[in-house]
């Protein structure tokens, strides 16, 4: 089984940064940096997944343990010079 493919949608509001995964309904994430942002999505997407998971305990198809390839999509990003 390949990769799960996840995208983020990043924005940037009010001097910090949240995302939201498009293929995980309610999974959010927010930072005030994009490296804290980073930590914090990974963190949210295990917990949506391992979450997910357990509701579905006869489900062997889970995605827990599964290699995950993030894209990001970045939404009105200020410019820094």
């Amino acid at each position: 089984m390949g990769p799960m493919d996840l995208t983020a949608d990043v924005h940037h509001e009010e001097g910090a940064y949240w995302a939201h995964i498009r293929e995980l309904p309610g999974c959010f994430a927010s930072g005030h940096t994009l490296d804290e942002l980073m930590k914090v999505l990974e963190e949210a997407i295990e917990l949506y997944l391992a979450s997910d998971a357990e509701k579905d305990v006869a489900d062997t198809s889970t995605s827990v343990g599964r290699d995950i390839r993030l894209s990001l999509s970045f939404e009105r990003l200020p410019i820094s010079a």
